[in-house]
């Protein structure tokens, strides 16, 4: 008799998913079907039976879940409790369902949250955390952070307690849910301002990348440390927590010893962390990073290390992008290092070089820019930037223009590429089937001619014209044979992975 019943309720809920997704027609279930069959339906112990029906259940509970009929119903005894029972039940697709349910009546009834501490169902929640499934861990994670939003102080800092605790590895957690717990805590910090939860989560960062022995956790922990600069007030609490020095001193070390993998990595994920944190918006990034910049001058005339090299040439490039980054590294000593670096023979270090000069020049000023460019001792800067492009690296070939882009913008550069001998041919000419390439040569030419009165009569008729006939043939997403994916070693962020 249950086996005909339950099949019965099946077809009920299949016709209910056929139908338009509205209020009535989830009123009109509720009236053939109870809240409490819904949810046993769920939990049934016949797994084939469950397997067939749980993507069917977990789409229209998705669906029910939108409205207030249904809120109303789970909000009471019978419904928490067969949130407890789902939370409980090791079914993957019962708990994301239960725990998405959890998310909606925090929404629609924050004082719901009474209830599932009193049925323990935070904590059944928070167990969760060590789940495989991503999708489960997804959707627990967005119920979590929605019940602090609006949670007591006491209840958040229950909640807390135990993400800290599972942080630092109680409960016998293993570094993929620390780091987990750590991400969650964060993202809270992000949402929402605690200043004695951002000080132990700080704490607990330099604490877990001093002490671990596990360098992938180490190179989890420098991403997590990234993402809390964004925190409210997190500068202060970084540059207390000594953590500076022990990242300088890691990135300091100039060991040889080529199989000392683990340095090396850590050494490299210093790097990007650096020029991650420079180009955080919204936040003030010079007190974390500005002590590196003389150890940035030495890595990049240390030409035995190319990868560390590379890396400290983005990071860089990341902290000069700005007006006041550009300040802090404004050095005639380092910047005359950086300009030295085009003539090395390794192509990527070259690349490198030059979007580190784009990211020098357009964060500077008339005047300070043109004593950049002429702070190049090998010969005229535009002659080897010339060399440079047509040779046969597209990567740098794209930098180049990049650089002369960035040169082109400033008054004293228009001047000065207007009279230079090639460089409308440069542009126009060796036209190659690169969208990248094409974007970058796109640019500059409208650099040059964007002041049509003064660049008119800088390049005279014909080459503005032919600079002009450029920009319009070959606007950015305008040639459909040109569509390509942009070369990952075009975006500074990238860092060349």
């Amino acid at each position: 008799m249950r086996s005909s019943t339950s099949e019965q309720d099946i077809q009920l809920i299949k016709k209910y998913l056929q139908e338009p997704n509205t209020q009535s027609s989830c009123e009109k279930l509720f009236q053939q079907i109870s809240l409490q069959r819904l949810g046993e339906l769920l939990f049934v112990e016949n797994q084939q039976q469950r397997e067939e029906n749980t993507l069917l259940l977990s789409n229209a509970w998705k669906q029910l879940l939108d409205y207030p009929v249904t809120l109303q119903q789970l909000n009471s005894k019978e419904g928490i409790y067969l949130i407890r029972q789902g939370i409980s039940s090791g079914q993957c697709e019962t708990q994301k369902v239960c725990c998405l349910a959890v998310e909606k009546l925090v929404l629609w009834n924050p004082t719901c949250i009474e209830s599932f501490q009193e049925q323990q169902i935070i904590d059944s929640m928070l167990a969760l955390i060590r789940e495989e499934d991503l999708e489960l861990v997804k959707q627990l994670k967005s119920a979590i952070l929605c019940v602090v939003k609006v949670a007591s102080e006491l209840t958040c800092e229950y909640i807390a307690s135990k993400l800290e605790g599972y942080a630092e590895g109680g409960s016998g957690m293993n570094t993929t849910v620390r780091t987990r717990a750590l991400q969650w805590l964060i993202d809270w910090l992000v949402q929402v301002s605690n200043a004695s939860l951002a000080a132990k989560v700080c704490s607990i960062l330099v604490e877990q990348l001093q002490s671990s022995v596990d360098v992938l956790f180490q190179l989890n922990i420098l991403e997590l440390l990234a993402t809390f600069v964004s925190v409210e007030n997190a500068t202060w609490y970084v540059t207390n927590s000594g953590i500076l020095s022990t990242l300088y001193s890691l990135l300091s070390d100039d060991s040889t010893d080529m199989d000392n993998v683990q340095l090396r990595l850590l050494q490299s994920a210093i790097l990007k962390w650096i020029a991650r944190v420079a180009s955080l918006e919204h936040v003030d990034p010079l007190a974390l990073v500005e002590p590196f910049v003389p150890l940035l001058g030495r890595l990049i005339e240390n030409r035995e290390d190319l990868d560390k090299q590379e890396s400290a040439f983005y990071a860089l490039s990341a902290i000069a992008s700005t007006r006041k980054g550009m300040e802090v590294v404004w050095n005639e000593e380092l910047l005359t290092l950086v300009l030295s670096a085009l003539d090395t023979p390794e192509e990527r270090i070259r690349t490198a070089c030059l979007y580190c000069i784009a990211s020098l020049l357009n964060s500077s000023d008339e005047t300070s820019s043109k004593q950049l460019f002429e702070m190049y001792r090998k010969g005229p800067l535009l002659e080897t930037l010339f060399v440079l492009a047509r040779q046969p690296f597209l990567s740098q070939s794209i930098a180049v223009f990049i650089v002369l882009e960035a040169i082109a913008e400033k008054d004293w550069g228009l001047r000065k590429l207007s009279c230079t001998a090639g460089i409308v041919d440069i542009i126009v000419n060796d036209v190659v089937d690169n969208k990248p390439l094409l974007d970058a040569k796109q640019k500059l030419a409208r650099a040059l001619i964007r002041q049509e009165s003064v660049s008119s009569i800088l390049f005279g008729d014909a080459r503005y014209r032919k600079l002009l006939d450029f920009a319009s043939r070959f606007a950015l997403g305008g040639v459909q044979s040109m569509r390509m994916n942009r070369d990952p070693q075009v975006d500074i962020a990238t860092m060349r992975q």
